[in-house]
């Protein structure tokens, strides 16, 4: 059990599970329907190791599955494979819920604040392959 959490104590969300797909009402494991059912089924909530692939027996999203996840992507993809689904855009035109993609992370673009928006672009101006990307094809 991870040290911030305490044995028995109540927690909420769905945990960062390296190359997982499993979420509130959806799984990319067709014996495991969502997040609840894979406890159920005795899955362990989440993991934190981040070499090679998905860990047998965990459920939870990764970055890439939580932006799958929120688009309804029929399958888990990579980081690397988001392009696929999404178009590139400018840093300019960045809106929320764009995507920020960024060699094996990604997230979510949530705000028009200004201050976020001048941090991203000296974040990326220190980062090669940085690609902002948006809507689905």
């Amino acid at each position: 059990m991870p040290r911030h959490l305490k044995d028995g104590e109540l927690v909420s969300g769905i945990p960062y599970c390296w190359g997982g797909y499993i979420s509130l009402d959806m799984s990319n494991q067709p014996q495991i329907k969502n997040f609840k059912d894979a406890l159920d089924k005795g899955l362990v909530a989440g993991n934190i190791n981040t070499n090679g692939g998905y860990k047998p027996l965990t459920a939870g999203l990764d970055c890439s599955g939580f932006v799958g996840a929120v688009y309804k992507l029929p399958i888990k993809v990579s980081t690397q494979m988001l392009d696929d689904y999404f178009h590139p855009i400018k840093f300019e035109d960045l809106k929320p819920m764009d995507i920020i993609n960024h060699k094996n992370t990604t997230f979510l673009y949530t705000s028009k604040n200004q201050q976020i928006r001048r941090v991203l672009l000296l974040w990326r101006q220190r980062q090669e392959n940085m690609l902002p990307l948006t809507g689905q094809r």
